[in-house]
């Protein structure tokens, strides 16, 4: 059941364009954006392009202990931070270390609700890195993350549909 879930995520990942990251600790996967701002008066010309990350650390967990995952999140941010995602035209990037799991206690429902960890690159200037964990409960189809992440929720909850 939870190959299933995460073959599903794959699936994703790789119809919206997501692009697998080698060399980390984890299977990750990254997707890049791009913003731009544009003066009023001469909207066809852009002024800044700025860089958005999204990297997702999918893995599935047996039975998700607070301790445990508080070390893969440590994991997981060295990780990143190797990564090399922050320039003078990065915006902002979201970590999210994915969590799937059969059965979810409720003190691993209490540290996903309330993780968050930020992080201004270079002091900002080189944007900011927001870290969340997201803990997929396989059995009663539940999706646990801080909320911040609420409007990004569907994508784990599509994951979660029966095929």
């Amino acid at each position: 059941m939870l190959d299933r879930v995460l073959d599903k995520l794959r699936r994703i990942y790789a119809e919206e364009g997501w692009k697998r990251v080698e060399g980390s600790p984890y299977e990750a996967y990254r997707l890049e954006l791009f913003l731009e701002r544009r003066p009023l008066l001469f909207p066809s010309v852009a002024v800044e392009r700025y860089a958005m990350n999204v990297v997702d650390f999918p893995h599935m967990v047996d039975a998700p202990t607070v301790e445990g995952l508080e070390r893969s999140l440590d994991v997981v941010w060295d990780a990143v931070m190797g990564m090399g995602l922050g320039s003078s035209s990065h915006y902002m990037s979201y970590v999210r270390l994915v969590a799937i799991s059969g059965i979810v206690d409720v003190a691993v429902e209490r540290l996903a609700t309330r993780f968050r960890r930020i992080r201004g690159m270079k002091m900002g200037f080189h944007g900011l890195l927001r870290q969340y964990l997201v803990v997929l409960d396989v059995g009663r189809r539940k999706v646990y993350t801080h909320r911040d992440l609420k409007k990004q929720v569907g994508l784990f909850e599509e994951a979660l549909e029966e095929p």
